[in-house]
C-alpha cells in the first residue's frame, strides 16, 4: 500500500518501507496536488495549475512527461485516469484526507498528531501557499476547540498546552494569545501570564511606541480589545486607563476582526471591564448595561452571556444565570467560566 504524507515535507511509504520522493520540484508538486485533490481531474486543469506560465499544449506535454516519471517512481498502480483525466488511485492513503475525516467525525484529539509541519514544507509554489494557509487555519481551529474542551472539563493545564500549540503554529494569532493570558491568570501562574501579556504587546508593536503604535487598520479594535482583557486580568491599571481613553470614542460599536469575519462583542463590554479594573464602579455598570442592551438588540445571546460574566468578575454580581443560559445553548466555554466565577464568589462569601 502506498502512503503519501503532505502535512510537513512530502514523504512516501510503500508497504511500510520508506520510499524516496520524486527528485524534481514539479514532480513533487504534481504528487502533492493530486494527494490534496482526490478524484479524477481534467488534465488541462492540472497542467494549468502546475505550469501556469506556458502555453496550454506545452503544459499538457510537461504533464504527460511528469506522469510517466511518477509511475516509474510510485508504481503503475498509484495513478489512474484516461486520456483526459488523472487521479491518484483511490486506495492510496493520504494523511491530509485522514485529517479531514477525523475533523469531520469530531475526533479532534487524533487529528493534530498527523501534522508534522507546514503543508508540503519543501515546496514554494503559489498554489501551495494558499493550501498551506487554509490547512494552518484548520489545524489552529482544531487546537482551539481542544483547548476550549479541556478548559470546560476543568483541565486548565491541558487547555494551556493546546493554546501554546496554537501560538507555535500561528505566532500572530491574537485570539490565541488572549486565551493564553486568561488561562494562565485563572491557573494562578501570574509570571507566565505577565510574560504572555508582554509578548502580545510586542506583537502589537508596542515595545517602543506605546498604544499609538498599533496599526490603524480594520483589526485595530480587536487588538485593543485583546490588550484590554490582558490589562484587566493582570491588574495593569496604568495601561487600563490609557486603553479606556482610547476605546471610549468607539462606544456603541462592535469589535470586529477583518471584514466582519468574527465579532468579539461590543466595545461597551471592553469599557466595562476596564472601568471595573480601575475601580470606577458606576462607569462599569453603565457600560455593562449598554453592552447587554446591544447584545439584546442584535440578538447576540453569547455576548449577553459574556457581558454578564464580565460584570460578575468586575463588580461581584451573580453569574449563576449566565452559567445556566450558557449550558442551555451549548456554550461550554462560557458556562465553565461562569461556573468558576460563581464558585469563586461563593468561596469569598463563605
Amino acid at each position: 500500500m502506498l502512503r503519501v504524507r503532505v502535512l510537513g515535507e512530502l514523504a512516501l511509504e510503500r508497504d511500510g518501507a520508506p520510499l524516496a520522493p520524486p527528485a524534481g520540484r514539479r514532480l513533487r508538486g504534481l504528487l502533492g496536488w493530486l494527494a490534496l485533490h482526490p478524484g479524477p481531474h481534467a488534465r488541462g486543469e492540472v497542467a494549468g495549475v502546475l505550469w501556469p506560465d506556458v502555453l496550454d499544449e506545452s503544459a499538457r506535454t510537461s504533464l504527460r512527461t511528469a506522469l510517466a516519471e511518477l509511475r516509474r517512481t510510485l508504481g503503475d498502480d498509484a495513478l489512474v485516469g484516461t486520456r483526459d483525466t488523472v487521479a491518484l488511485a483511490p486506495d492510496v492513503w493520504v494523511d491530509a484526507r485522514t485529517f479531514d475525516a477525523l475533523i469531520g467525525e469530531d475526533r479532534l484529539d487524533d487529528a493534530p498528531e498527523l501534522v508534522r509541519g507546514p503543508l508540503l514544507e519543501d515546496l514554494a509554489e503559489e498554489w501551495v501557499f494558499a493550501e498551506r494557509d487554509r490547512r494552518r487555519e484548520q489545524v489552529r481551529d482544531a487546537l482551539g476547540r481542544l483547548a476550549a474542551r479541556a478548559e470546560a472539563a476543568g483541565d486548565l493545564r491541558g487547555a494551556i498546552d493546546r493554546t501554546r500549540e496554537q501560538i507555535t503554529l500561528d505566532p500572530l494569532a491574537e485570539a490565541a494569545h488572549r486565551d493564553l493570558i486568561r488561562r494562565l491568570a485563572v491557573a494562578g501562574d501570574r509570571p507566565a501570564a505577565l510574560a504572555a501579556y508582554a509578548h502580545l504587546r510586542e506583537l502589537a508593536a508596542l515595545a517602543e511606541g506605546g498604544f499609538a503604535a498599533v496599526a490603524s487598520d480594520m483589526n485595530w479594535l480587536a487588538s485593543m480589545a485583546g490588550l484590554a482583557q490582558g490589562a484587566a486580568l493582570l491588574g495593569d491599571t496604568a495601561r487600563a486607563a490609557e486603553l479606556y481613553d482610547r476605546l471610549l470614542p468607539y462606544r456603541g460599536r462592535a469589535v470586529l476582526v477583518g471584514r466582519a469575519a468574527l465579532c468579539l462583542g461590543p466595545v461597551e463590554m471592553q469599557l466595562g471591564i476596564l472601568a471595573g479594573t480601575l475601580g470606577r464602579r458606576e462607569q462599569a455598570e453603565r457600560h455593562f448595561d449598554a453592552a447587554a442592551a446591544w447584545s439584546e438588540r442584535v440578538g447576540a445571546r453569547p455576548w449577553a452571556i459574556w457581558t454578564a460574566i464580565h460584570r460578575a468578575e468586575q463588580l461581584g454580581a451573580t453569574a449563576g444565570a449566565a452559567a445556566a443560559e450558557a449550558e442551555r445553548i451549548g456554550f461550554g466555554r462560557a458556562a465553565a467560566r461562569a461556573r468558576a466565577v460563581a464558585q469563586a464568589a461563593a468561596g469569598a462569601g463563605a
